[in-house]
C-alpha cells in the first residue's frame, strides 16, 4: 500500500513492532510531514512495519501497518501510517501456532456469508419483481453484512505481512452477482462499489504468525457474529417467500449445470466457483433452509 510514497523497501523489517521511546513521537495517518498526525507518550506499540520507508530532509520514515485502525478529526480511518524512525524502536513479535487456524475460519466465515449473500440477493430481486413487500431491516442488514464483508476481504488482500493470497470470483453466476451488484447500489438503502470476490487461501510465514493474529482477531470475531447474522437472514428470506426460494434453487441448480457444461473456472484453475456452486450456496446454503423449513413445518 502507498508504495509511491515510500519506494524504499527493506525485506528484513517486515513485521518487526514499532514503538515509541519518546513522550513527543508522531504518528502520522498520510504521506509524511502532513496530513493529519498525533503525539504518543513512550512505550507505546502502535503497530508493525511493512518493510516500507522514505527519506525526506534527512529523516527516515517507516510506513507501520496499525495494531488497530486509527481515525481522524474528520472522522476518516486509516489503517497505515508512518512515523519519524528516530522516535521509534522495533522489536520482534514471536509466534502465535493459532493464526493460521484463525485465518482459516475467518476466510470460511467470509466464503458462506458471500455465499448466502449471493443468495438473499437473488431472493430478493424475486420478490421485488413479484410484488412482494420485503421488511427494510432485511435489506438493511444484506446491505451492513456485504459492506463488512467487503472490507474484511480488502484488509486481507492489502495485508503486507500476508505472502499470497488465491481469490475466486463468481463466474459463470452472473445472476446471483448482478442481483447482489444492484441491490448494494440501490438509494434508498445506500451506495457501495461491489467487486464480488473472494480470498479463499491466504499463506503467511511463522515469524509473522503473532502479528496476523492480533491484526486479524477482531475480523475473526466479526465474521462469527455476521455468520449468524447471514443466516438467520437467509432462513428468513426463504421462509417469507417460499416462491423466491424455489425459484432461486431452481435458477440455481440450472447454472451450476451451464457452468459445468461450458467448463468456466474460478480463475484458480480448479473449476467453477467452489464457494458459491459447491459448497455453500449449492450444498451447505439450502441445506440449512430446507432443515429449518422442514424443522417448522413439523
Amino acid at each position: 500500500m502507498y508504495e509511491n510514497s515510500f519506494p524504499n523497501n527493506d525485506p528484513n523489517s517486515v513485521g518487526l513492532a514499532v514503538i515509541s521511546i519518546s513522550d513527543k513521537a508522531i504518528v502520522y495517518v498520510a504521506y509524511p510531514t502532513f496530513g493529519f498526525g498525533f503525539e504518543i507518550k513512550a512505550n507505546i506499540r502502535i503497530g508493525y512495519l511493512t518493510g516500507r520507508w522514505v527519506k525526506e530532509d534527512d529523516v527516515n520514515y517507516v510506513q507501520v501497518a496499525f495494531e488497530y485502525p486509527v481515525t481522524d478529526n474528520e472522522g476518516r480511518t486509516f489503517t497505515y501510517g508512518c512515523v519519524n524512525a528516530a522516535y521509534f524502536r522495533t522489536a520482534k513479535m514471536g509466534t502465535n501456532s493459532g493464526a493460521k487456524s484463525m485465518m482459516d475460519a475467518l476466510i470460511t466465515n467470509n466464503k458462506v456469508i458471500l455465499e448466502n449473500n449471493l443468495l438473499c440477493a437473488r431472493m430478493l430481486n424475486y420478490m421485488t419483481s413479484n410484488n412482494i413487500e420485503v421488511p427494510l431491516v432485511h435489506k438493511k442488514n444484506l446491505y451492513r453484512l456485504q459492506s463488512r464483508l467487503i472490507e474484511r476481504n480488502e484488509k486481507i488482500l492489502t495485508s503486507p505481512f500476508i505472502d499470497s493470497k488465491k481469490t475466486a470470483a463468481p463466474v459463470g453466476f452472473s445472476t446471483y452477482s448482478n442481483s447482489l451488484n444492484t441491490f448494494m447500489n440501490d438509494p434508498g438503502i445506500g451506495i457501495a462499489p461491489v467487486v464480488i470476490y473472494i480470498v479463499v487461501s491466504a499463506v503467511f510465514t511463522l515469524l509473522v504468525s503473532a502479528i496476523i493474529y492480533l491484526i486479524f482477531k477482531p475480523d475473526y470475531t466479526d465474521s462469527k457474529a455476521d455468520l449468524k447474522v447471514s443466516e438467520d437472514l437467509t432462513k428468513a428470506l426463504a421462509t417469507l417467500s417460499p416462491e423466491a426460494r424455489t425459484a432461486v434453487l431452481a435458477d440455481l441448480n440450472g447454472q451450476i449445470d451451464e457452468a459445468y457444461v461450458k467448463g468456466k473456472l474460478d480463475g484458480s484453475g480448479t473449476g467453477i466457483l467452489k464457494t458459491v456452486g459447491l459448497f455453500a450456496a449449492g450444498v451447505l446454503g439450502f441445506t440449512v433452509i430446507d432443515k429449518f423449513i422442514s424443522k417448522r413445518n413439523q
